[in-house]
């Protein structure tokens, strides 16, 4: 699975792990569909679609962004889904050149202003791609690049038609460092951002309760392990914010939410050494706490998105492996705790959820992609107040 690229560069171990299973029974906790196609989302060709992220204007306007496999080009293009209140039906979206194009994050302001952000490769590396949907279609846009040889954008959030901010990775001869674009209504600029240490440090996702209250979320490397970064912009300038680790191993952050005038959650996985097991951390106002957060099974569990509906309630997903396989994971915060809700999944094969979003209490998204022993395919799962269903 190309999930979300959430697991980009320091989280190909993830990818590579989840992506060497097969197979497997139903397991505990989940419902099986016993089809290798849901027919109901769109897919491009038969070759693979992966979709990573998840934005929604109103529960009648929606989107979703990946990339899907051009097997006569043999390279990925960018993908657009977009639900009008009846089906997800596919929308244009240029790709860039002959190489891979990949879409990982979109937002969504109004029915006429979206962004969506990723990447495209080029003979010196990956580049910014940034699309603009101003109501009829989606353009390109100009987009910035802070490295010379690998820039990736991985989460986008839009504040307002005129304030914007992307973020994701920039490279150039030495250490993968934060890569932080913001749009003021007439273009795209690379900001300053703050790294930890001379390591790799990389910014998977970003969130907004306001103009001046955004929070960016993802890792840095000390040189042995991966530890969880965490930085808010205030109005002025990004300053990294201390954050904890739930153990000694790699702790890495993938998604982020926050609820104006209320808490900040951000997601991910920490190590105990022979497993991922859920991260899940809480601004209180005054600092970050690793949160306690449910594993279904004892093997890999992970998290790649956080949606805060309100300080009571809020939605995780994810995936976890149940010894023969990846199945979907969700969560949710009731206000007290957070609890494994059953999520359906197609096939016996991979399934995964990257995105999630929701518009109210009985309406939520979330995506990615499953496999269907050949290749990935959408997968579009939506809860309607009562039971997660897939679309």
């Amino acid at each position: 699975m190309d999930t979300r690229r959430v697991l980009a560069s320091a989280v190909v171990l993830v990818s590579l792990f989840v992506a060497s299973f097969a197979g497997g029974a139903t397991p505990a906790g989940a419902t099986n569909i016993h089809r290798l196609e849901a027919a109901r989302t769109p897919n491009v060709g038969t070759g693979s679609n992966d979709l990573n992220d998840v934005a929604a204007v109103s529960a009648h306007n929606a989107w979703a962004v990946g990339a899907y496999k051009d097997t006569t080009l043999g390279a990925y293009r960018t993908l657009v889904l977009h639900w009008n209140g009846i089906a997800w039906k596919r929308q244009k979206s240029p790709s860039v050149g002959t190489l891979n194009n990949h879409l990982e994050g979109v937002a969504a302001t109004s029915a006429n202003n979206a962004w969506a952000v990723g990447d495209r490769d080029t003979a010196s590396g990956f580049r910014t791609l940034i699309l603009h949907w101003n109501g009829r279609a989606w353009r390109r846009q100009t987009s910035p690049n802070g490295g010379t040889s690998d820039d990736e954008l991985f989460s986008i959030v839009a504040v307002s038609p005129t304030n914007a901010w992307a973020v994701g990775e920039a490279q150039g001869s030495g250490a993968v460092r934060t890569l932080v674009e913001h749009w003021n209504g007439t273009a795209w600029k690379v900001h300053s951002s703050p790294n930890v240490g001379t390591g790799d440090n990389q910014l998977n996702a970003v969130a907004a309760a306001s103009a001046s209250n955004i929070w960016a979320v993802g890792y840095s490397f000390d040189g042995a392990v991966y530890r969880t970064l965490v930085e808010h912009w205030n109005g002025t300038a990004w300053k990294v914010r201390t954050s904890p680790n739930a153990t000694t191993n790699d702790n890495i952050l993938y998604g982020v939410d926050v609820v104006p005038h209320g808490p900040a959650w951000a997601v991910g996985y920490s190590s105990n050494g022979t497993n991922y097991r859920t991260l899940i951390e809480r601004w209180n106002g005054s600092a970050w706490k690793v949160h306690s957060s449910p594993n279904n099974g004892s093997l890999d569990n992970s998290l790649g998105d956080v949606y805060a509906v309100s300080a009571s309630k809020a939605w995780a997903v994810g995936y976890y492996n149940n010894g023969t396989t990846s199945r979907t994971l969700v969560e949710r915060w009731n206000g007290a705790a957070w609890n494994v809700k059953p999520s359906p999944n197609v096939g016996t094969h991979e399934n995964y959820l990257g995105g999630v979003v929701a518009t109210s209490a009985s309406n939520a998204w979330a995506v990615a992609d499953y496999s269907n022993g050949t290749a990935d395919r959408t997968l579009i799962e939506r809860w309607n107040g009562t039971a997660w269903k897939v679309a």
